[in-house]
């Protein structure tokens, strides 16, 4: 019964971990990035909508936002966040903002990200970002490396560009990460050199 228990700890471990080594999967190249039918981003100037959630580890939500970013990105695929706007969603509270660069570094106010390739057509936004709780913005905000995915229909929507990530650890796990944005109409095109 004991050896029974330990194969499967072990086996449920080597599940875990092959879970996570497919989520956090690396890009595998650069990308492009040009203004909608026109010359290379120097940069591009996007707008992204749409909403996330932040909950703990046993799921419960800490604060769910309409979000609005203002970000721009250059050819290369590397860029920053600019402005963060938080809304409260219809029915749960938004308690983020974006960190003031009080209480952390005040590097941690500009999120850094870039967009790369991980197989045809298929991207990958690596993003850090900082959020404090809105009550106390001057306290040691929460900072995570995330990964989303950047899909588009290339067939019925060209160009409209949609991220999305699904329960992404931050904090050591203690705090998980989902979230769908769209950007804003189509300025940019992203190519595959």
């Amino acid at each position: 019964m004991r050896l029974a228990r330990k194969l499967f700890l072990l086996l449920a471990a080597a599940i875990a971990a092959l879970a996570m080594s497919a989520t956090t999967a690396s890009a595998t190249g650069p990308v492009e990035v040009d203004i909608e039918g026109g010359a290379h981003c120097a940069p591009c100037f996007i707008e992204v909508h749409g909403e996330s959630q932040i909950t703990n580890a046993t799921g419960t939500p800490l604060s769910t936002c309409e979000d609005t970013f203002h970000a721009e990105i250059y050819e290369d695929g590397f860029g920053h966040v600019t402005e963060l706007i938080n809304a409260p969603h219809a029915t749960l509270p938004c308690t983020t903002i974006k960190c003031t660069g009080v209480g952390e570094p005040p590097e941690e106010a500009e999120w850094p990200f870039r967009i790369e390739e991980t197989g045809l057509n298929q991207e990958l936004l690596e993003i850090r970002f900082c959020l404090d709780v809105a009550p106390n913005p001057g306290a040691t905000g929460l900072h995570c490396d995330l990964d989303a995915a950047v899909t588009a229909n290339e067939v019925n929507e060209p160009h409209h560009y949609n991220v999305s990530v699904l329960n992404w650890p931050c904090a050591g796990g203690a705090r998980l990460v989902t979230g769908n944005w769209e950007i804003e109409g189509r300025p940019i095109e992203i190519e595959h050199p």
